[in-house]
């Protein structure tokens, strides 16, 4: 899966769960490669797509 396929799909999770909302940039830019997954520390929860 490449990086702005998962970083849309996790935009609405991530904004749905987390206080502060985001935008797909930041989501981006946060967003690192673990493995064969895409990773993200959010505030509340970690991520993985």
């Amino acid at each position: 899966m490449k990086k702005i396929e998962a970083a849309r799909e996790l935009h609405a999770i991530y904004n749905s769960y987390e206080i502060r909302k985001v935008k797909l940039a930041t989501i981006l830019r946060k967003m690192y490669k673990w493995g064969d997954n895409w990773r993200l520390c959010g505030y509340a929860h970690d991520y993985t797509v």
